[in-house]
C-alpha cells in the first residue's frame, strides 16, 4: 500500500465517523485489532453494535468502495465480531463508499450501505 493510498484511507475513515457521529451514532471503538483483523468502525445506535468497514477511492479503476468488500473480508469482520461481542446484543454489518476527489481530498460521494451483509 502507497502512502497517499493509506492517507486516502485515513481521510475517509474521519470523514465515515463524522457522518455517522452526525447521525447520532456513538463511536466506540476505531482501527480495533482484534484476531487478526482490522476493524475500521464499531459503533453502536439504539443498542445495537455496528461493525463498519470503510472503503475510501479517488478513483474507482478498479471498482468501487462496496465492491472491495469480498466474502473473505466479510468472513474476517464477522469473526472479529464475535471475538468482541460478549452478550447476545444485536449486531450489524455497515459498509461507508467514500469517493474523494483526488485533489482536494473533499468527498464527492459517501454510500452508507446498512446490513451490508449478514451473518
Amino acid at each position: 500500500m502507497s502512502i497517499e493510498s493509506y492517507r486516502v484511507g485515513q481521510i475517509g475513515e474521519e470523514m465515515a465517523v463524522q457522518y455517522l457521529q452526525e447521525r447520532g451514532y456513538r463511536i466506540m471503538e476505531r482501527n480495533l485489532h482484534i484476531v487478526k483483523t482490522e476493524v475500521d468502525i464499531i459503533a453502536d445506535k439504539e443498542g445495537v453494535t455496528i461493525f463498519v468497514e470503510v472503503k475510501t477511492r479517488s478513483r474507482e479503476d478498479y471498482g468501487t468502495g462496496s465492491e472491495a468488500v469480498t466474502q473473505r473480508k466479510q468472513k474476517q469482520i464477522l469473526k472479529a465480531a464475535m471475538a468482541y461481542v460478549r452478550d447476545w446484543s444485536p449486531i450489524r454489518f455497515d459498509v461507508i463508499a467514500i469517493r474523494i476527489d483526488p485533489r482536494t481530498k473533499k468527498a464527492l460521494t459517501i454510500t452508507h450501505h446498512p446490513n451490508a451483509f449478514s451473518y
